[in-house]
């Protein structure tokens, strides 16, 4: 089964108008938007093609490979690839996290297998709207459909999210508690008729981190909703793709490029060694 899109800029206004919906296709009308846009507590996703409707990668997982033919439900196939990940050579994660010093809750080891190739119900967004700007342009490629097609836009979304607060206070059994799969999804579709994402930010002491995370002023968005994309309380500004050699120009000013968004251990230790060479 293929994953749905959107067929028009029309049929995302209407999803995203609830919430706020813009379509820009001029530098003047893309700085007034970006010297105007609330940054405070919120979240943005850039996506390098206006129609792709947002799903985690355990739903594309679970609807291309037509894994409900199996009978099992995706938060089954979810919590089976936790207990594996867990287990995998006598616990070895568990060992390496308890070197770090953190503990080791669901959310964790979904952090883990978000980046890692696996898959989660995790969405990553980012706290900076510039560097979630340098993902929506990374890799844009026009359409054949005319200017004013959706192939020749892509986008990015927007999200309110309140500020976790107290997650450092709690003990090691809470923690793994507050943060387990089943709590989590149970919480996620407590709330009658509506789905629910439940933010959680990078907490030194309770989630797993990388360079990329750090990089990218990452933030991990549960999503839980059976195979239905995320649209609800999303804003979502549509933003032709002919803007991205002067966005990118923009993102490069500020020092955001792929090597900072992507930064390598090796080359760290090489611009160090590098560097203090120099120095000499």
């Amino acid at each position: 089964m293929e994953l749905e899109v959107y067929k028009s800029l029309e049929e995302k206004q209407i999803a995203f108008k609830p919430c706020g919906y813009l379509v820009i296709d001029s530098v003047e009308k893309f700085d007034r938007w970006l010297n105007t846009v609330p940054r405070e507590n919120i979240l943005f996703r850039g996506v390098n093609e206006a129609k792709y409707k947002i799903y985690t990668s355990a739903q594309r997982l679970y609807i291309t490979n037509d894994l409900n033919k199996s009978g099992k439900k995706i938060e089954d196939f979810i919590q089976d690839e936790l207990d594996q990940v867990k287990e995998f050579n006598g616990g070895l994660l568990k060992k390496y996290f308890r070197l770090l010093n953190v503990v080791d809750h669901d959310l964790l080891y979904l952090s883990f297998l978000q980046h890692y190739s696996g898959v989660s119900p995790l969405i990553d967004f980012s706290a900076d709207v510039e560097k979630a700007l340098y993902f929506m342009q990374d890799g844009c490629s026009f359409g054949k459909m005319g200017n004013t097609g959706i192939d020749n836009y892509f986008s990015l979304y927007a999200k309110e999210y309140p500020t976790t607060k107290g997650v450092n206070k709690l003990s090691d059994d809470d923690l793994r508690d507050f943060f387990s799969f089943s709590t989590m999804n149970a919480a996620a579709k407590s709330i009658v008729f509506q789905s629910q994402q439940i933010n959680c930010n990078q907490q030194n002491r309770s989630s797993f981190a990388n360079l990329n995370i750090v990089a990218q002023n990452g933030r991990f968005l549960f999503y839980s909703d059976g195979i239905n994309p995320l649209e609800e309380d999303l804003s979502c500004v549509d933003i032709h793709k002919s803007l991205a050699p002067y966005i990118k120009k923009i993102l490069e000013e500020k020092g955001i490029t792929k090597n900072s968004i992507y930064p390598q251990e090796e080359t760290i230790a090489k611009m160090a060694l590098q560097r203090a060479l120099e120095n000499i």
